[in-house]
């Protein structure tokens, strides 16, 4: 089931990325009777992408402070994640952002950087910066594209916790996410892999109230209901609870759907 999963992280982040890439907005002023103008304006009409490349780092070398600088490292950005070169991704963004620092864009652009790389403390780093930023711009930015860029942030979080094998980072990820917005669709989504891994690495209460919390607000998945009462149920003190939370498993369940390859009878059992 989790390689099902990554499979539809895959795409709907791919999905998330087309719609956020298209509805970034670019700003750009040129004066096309300076220097710096002329090669911009070079810079936007060029179609031919290595020769847009040369174009863009010629411009950072000769006019690295220039106003028009976070554009052309926005734009190099784009280039070398096609190219795979994450790490020149992170550099050109983070040169972005120490010449404008609100600069959501460039920041976007290195948590899919971050992503590339497949590194689970940069894409930490970079969906909490990502997030702050864009409600931080909420206000100036428009609507849609900060609330769509802070909700991939939180989505980013789930997707590393869910693709990452090592036990630390799965629960690092997830309590990062949750701290970030409890409220987020993600939680109970990244909770049953989460309460896994705690009882996996031995930590049973933490799991099991854990559970509890997300369970008694009606905002947990099956994994969650069924980990929370066999807590319960182990503690053999709360048999209320017990009874409770597998009154919301057994609700939860009848209303979904028969997986494929099941027979009646077994999805009744």
């Amino acid at each position: 089931s989790n390689i099902v999963e990554s499979m539809k992280i895959i795409a709907v982040l791919l999905l998330l990325a087309v719609t956020l890439g298209a509805q970034q907005p670019q700003k750009l002023t040129i004066n096309s009777e300076t220097d710096e103008g002329k090669l911009l304006q070079q810079i936007e009409q060029q179609t031919d992408e290595p020769k847009k490349q040369a174009l863009l780092e010629q411009f950072i070398a000769k006019y690295p402070k220039h106003a028009g600088a976070p554009w052309v490292y926005r734009q190099l950005q784009s280039i070398y994640q096609r190219q795979n070169q994450f790490d020149k991704s992170l550099e050109a963004g983070t040169q972005a952002l120490a010449l404008d620092s609100e600069d959501l864009d460039a920041c976007y652009n290195n948590l899919k950087a971050a992503e590339g790389k497949k590194d689970s403390e940069l894409i930490k780093k970079w969906a909490l910066q990502t997030s702050q930023l864009a409600r931080k711009n909420a206000g100036s930015a428009p609507a849609d594209y900060a609330k769509q860029v802070d909700v991939y942030s939180e989505y980013s979080l789930y997707a590393a916790a869910l693709q990452n094998t090592e036990p630390a980072k799965v629960i690092d990820l997830v309590e990062t996410l949750e701290h970030l917005n409890p409220q987020s669709q993600y939680v109970p989504k990244a909770y049953g892999n989460y309460l896994a891994t705690l009882r996996q690495m031995g930590q049973i209460d933490k799991a099991g109230t854990a559970a509890e919390k997300l369970a008694d607000r009606d905002f947990a998945s099956e994994d969650v209901l069924l980990i929370a009462a066999d807590y319960n149920l182990q503690k053999k003190n709360q048999p209320d609870k017990v009874i409770l939370y597998s009154t919301k498993l057994i609700e939860r369940l009848g209303t979904k759907p028969k997986p494929e390859g099941i027979g009646d009878t077994e999805w009744e059992t």
